[in-house]
């Protein structure tokens, strides 16, 4: 309240809210369906970026609680610790990232975003192993039988 955070409703909301994402991960678990849990970026209100901080150290110690992979936005979407608004695309260039409310992301955000999470989910799709094996090694080549 206030911008100050009551050390006893923290500890209560931590606890109700971890069991529920605790919930979801191991739902999807018992499904077989693997979890990539994204973490919230950065938002420009400083007290709902607090807010943020604090559900993103939930769901990072649930996922590793759970079997789960985290995958944090904070930096990816911030300059040096700070929100901006601007950040650097898919292309490498200087491009706007964030929506007017500070909050969302642009389509350029949302391509970065999808930029960072798919090699990730490249790695659950039905061909990935095969992908990921070496190949065969090709027969020596004959030795020639003069010398």
């Amino acid at each position: 309240m206030h911008g100050a955070v009551d050390p006893a409703q923290l500890a209560n909301f931590t606890k109700i809210y971890s069991a529920r994402v605790r919930d979801i991960m191991t739902t999807l678990k018992n499904a077989h369906i693997p979890v990539i849990w994204v973490g919230h970026p950065m938002v420009r209100d400083e007290e709902f970026s607090a807010d943020m901080a604090i559900l993103n150290t939930i769901f990072q110690d649930q996922a590793a609680r759970n079997g789960a992979q985290f995958v944090p936005l904070w930096t990816a979407f911030s300059d040096n610790g700070h929100f901006s608004a601007y950040g650097e695309g898919v292309d490498g260039s200087k491009v706007r990232l964030r929506a007017d409310d500070g909050v969302h992301l642009t389509p350029s955000g949302y391509q970065k975003a999808a930029k960072i999470l798919e090699p990730l989910i490249a790695c659950y799709q039905p061909d990935a192993a095969q992908k990921s094996k070496p190949a065969a090694p090709s027969a020596p080549a004959p030795s020639s039988a003069t010398q």
